[in-house]
Order: structure tokens, then C-alpha cells, then sequence
């Protein structure tokens, strides 16, 4: 299992796009999602809902008739159309972190019933701060 693991990092590393190997926080845990739930419980945590952000900016071009609206963070679509929190496992994304469905209503009213319009200044800093608390609340 070593043996695949390191030749695909060797083939990856070629890429482009390869950002390099990082080394996690010892005092991380991995969230009790998905296969790692059968890990040791000493090892994982249980993932928290995290809050919704919203902004509008400016049009984008001059054929952009309603300008852009931003969501985050952390927040995904899976392939059935749902809102989820992008660290789900594919059993939450269905269940307890279902905060909508793209194919019913849109992107944008999903996101406003749950989250806050921010400036987009004050979006980017809230984004910040959000991520920043969602990876250090398991310390």
C-alpha cells in the first residue's frame, strides 16, 4: 500500500498543479465522517454545521445582466444538486447537512435562508474567520 502511495505522489508531482506534500497539526483530528468513522474515536471529531456567508459584487462584464453573488465558505453542491458542507460524508450531505436541493430553488435563495449578507469586504474577512474557526474548534 506505501508502494502506490508514494509512486502516485512521485507521478502527481509532475503536475502543474501539484502544491507539494503538507504535514497535518498533531493535534488535528480527521472529522468522524465517511470512513473515518471506523477509526479509533481518540483520532476523530464530529463535524460542526458552519456558517453561511453571502455577498454581492459588481457585474463581471457588461453582459453579466445581475452581478455576482459569493457563498462560502465550505459550502458545496454535491451531484444530486444538494448544499452541503464540503467535509460531509456523502450520508450527511443527504441527511443532516442538507440544506437545500440547486434543482428546486437556486444557489442563492438556499444560502440566504441559512446565512447573512455581508459588504464584500466584511465577506472576505467573515470567510476568514469562519475557516479559521472550523479548522481549530477540534484542538
Amino acid at each position: 500500500m506505501v508502494d502506490i502511495y508514494l509512486e502516485n505522489v512521485k507521478r502527481y508531482s509532475d503536475f502543474q498543479y501539484f502544491g507539494g506534500l503538507h504535514y497535518l497539526d498533531k493535534h488535528l483530528k480527521l472529522y468522524r465522517e465517511g470512513n473515518a468513522k471506523n477509526l479509533n474515536p481518540n483520532l476523530t471529531v464530529a463535524l460542526k454545521p458552519i456558517d453561511i456567508v453571502v455577498t454581492y459584487v459588481g457585474k463581471a462584464s457588461k453582459y453579466d445582466q445581475n452581478g455576482l453573488c459569493n457563498i462560502g465558505p465550505c459550502i458545496a453542491v454535491n451531484t444530486k444538486g444538494i448544499i452541503t458542507e464540503a467535509n460531509a460524508s456523502i450520508e450527511h450531505q443527504q441527511t443532516l447537512y442538507n440544506y437545500g436541493d440547486v434543482f428546486n430553488d437556486t444557489f442563492e435563495e438556499i444560502a440566504l435562508e441559512k446565512g447573512k449578507i455581508l459588504k464584500p469586504k466584511q465577506w472576505y474577512r467573515q470567510t476568514g474567520k469562519i475557516i479559521k474557526k472550523q479548522m481549530t474548534y477540534n484542538k
